[in-house]
């Protein structure tokens, strides 16, 4: 976006949602209420002629929603479905056996108290498709050995390495390692490195590379995700519901 206030130019490369400061002053000046100040608009390509025309063609093709909101200065609402399900392959698999894949990871989200212990386990096949295995949230009951051990009998049938977050991370990896003598390492999550996760879950399942598993829940959950725009930047909102806390999505 470009904004001419007064004798200032500023070009904007930003995330920019239909609310918010630079929205209002945007639409004001667009609409004459703001005294010697003019708003105009262009895309990425229009400013800078020498952008890739196949670039923004992959981009697009890759994510839409981001497309309009980066390359074509759009202002986009939040609270916005951040999944558009008609871009998404119908099909939906059942859990997938170890032989149908390679290099299968197990994802887990450890909670120990009133939020359930989500797993996911997904693999690469030989043309690099992603399909899932066994998908599921468990009930710690006071004690985290239990899913922890059901987890890794899983990750042992999958020939799987393990991969969790920073929550009670030293008592899970040292019981993985330990005990069931899985490889297991660390992510540490932000709100950050969470929307760009969900970016790149959004990106393949608009090109086809990952197939959703036949989950009703995590499905569900996944309908439920919107985009938030906040101080010029994009993020993922997952509303809580009930006794929901997206488990199986946080670690697919």
């Amino acid at each position: 976006d470009w904004s001419v206030t007064g004798v200032q130019t500023c070009a904007l490369p930003i995330y920019v949602g239909t609310a918010g400061l630079f929205a209002d002053m945007h639409a004001r000046a667009s609409a004459g209420e703001i005294a010697d100040a003019q708003a105009e608009h262009a895309t990425s390509a229009e400013v800078n002629p020498t952008l890739d025309i196949a670039f923004l063609a992959q981009e697009e093709a890759r994510d839409p929603d981001n497309f309009r909101a980066e390359y074509m200065a759009e202002f986009t609402g939040s609270g916005d479905a951040f999944l558009d399900f008609a871009r998404i392959d119908d099909q939906r698999l059942p859990p997938q056996p170890p032989s149908a894949a390679t290099q299968w990871v197990a994802g887990l989200d450890p909670a120990f108290s009133k939020d359930p212990f989500g797993y996911a386990l997904v693999g690469k096949t030989a043309d690099g498709h992603l399909i899932t295995g066994p998908i599921g949230a468990l009930r710690a009951q006071g004690d985290f050995g239990g899913p922890v051990d059901e987890v890794a009998g899983f990750a042992k049938e999958y020939h799987a390495r393990a991969v969790v977050d920073q929550f009670s991370s030293a008592a899970v990896v040292e019981r993985l390692q330990q005990k069931h003598h899985i490889q297991t390492t660390v992510n540490t999550m932000s709100s950050t490195t969470k929307t760009e996760i969900f970016q790149s879950l959004r990106a393949r399942l608009y090109d086809g590379s990952l197939t959703l598993p036949d989950h009703p829940a995590l499905l569900t959950e996944l309908r439920r995700l919107r985009t938030r725009f906040s101080s010029g930047q994009s993020s993922v909102v997952n509303p809580r519901v009930g006794g929901s806390h997206g488990e199986e999505r946080g670690v697919i």
